[in-house]
This record gives C-alpha cells, sequence and structure tokens, in this order.
C-alpha cells in the first residue's frame, strides 16, 4: 500500500495516464462521496449516454465517461491513520492532464 501511495504523490503523466493527488479527506466515506460526485457531474456536461461506474469500498471507477472512451478511478486510501484520495486517468484522445486537472478541481470544490 504504501508503495501505491509513494507512486501516486503529486502530479505525474505518462502516455495515455495521468495521475493526482487530491489531498486528505475527513473520512473515507467523505472521500467516496466526493468521488462519486465527481463523476456524475462530469456526466453532466456530456451529451452522449456516459460508460458504467463501478464503486467499492475504496475505490470508484469511471469506464467510458466520454466519447474518446477516457477512464478514470478515485481512490480512497488510509495512509498513516488519514483518509487520503489519488486520481489516475487514461486517455485514449485527448491530453490525459487536462482531464485530470478538471476533475481534480472538482474533488476539490467538495470540501467539506
Amino acid at each position: 500500500m504504501a508503495t501505491l501511495v509513494a507512486g501516486l504523490g503529486g502530479q505525474a503523466a505518462a502516455e495515455g495516464w495521468a495521475v493526482a493527488d487530491l489531498g486528505p479527506t475527513p473520512d473515507m466515506e467523505q472521500c467516496m462521496v466526493n468521488a462519486k460526485r465527481v463523476f456524475a457531474r462530469f456526466s453532466l456536461f456530456n451529451t452522449f449516454e456516459v460508460g458504467d461506474r463501478t464503486d467499492d469500498e475504496w475505490i470508484v471507477y469511471q469506464w467510458d465517461m466520454n466519447e474518446a472512451g477516457d477512464d478514470a478511478i478515485i481512490v480512497c486510501l488510509e495512509t498513516d491513520g488519514a483518509p487520503h484520495a489519488f486520481l489516475s486517468i487514461f486517455s485514449n484522445d485527448r491530453a490525459p492532464a487536462e482531464i485530470r486537472d478538471r476533475l481534480s478541481e472538482d474533488f476539490k470544490t467538495y470540501r467539506y
């Protein structure tokens, strides 16, 4: 788990991928609520049917979130006893950093 967290710190991008540290959250429940809200908000601004969303205890996946078939995952982890959120995007078509920045900003607007 520590390796995953260390690998996700800050913002990074590789071909087709972008990762962001979304910061701490008050608790795991609030982290998951925010993650679901981010994807719901994103889907409101798309004019086509959004793909599948899968919720787990600590991960929210959004598959085929736009016409390009981009995928995103928000992970809610407890690190050193404190809940923390991370975002990973895979983009087939456009710069994943643009989507990362948009979703990151939306997540941060749902502060507690």
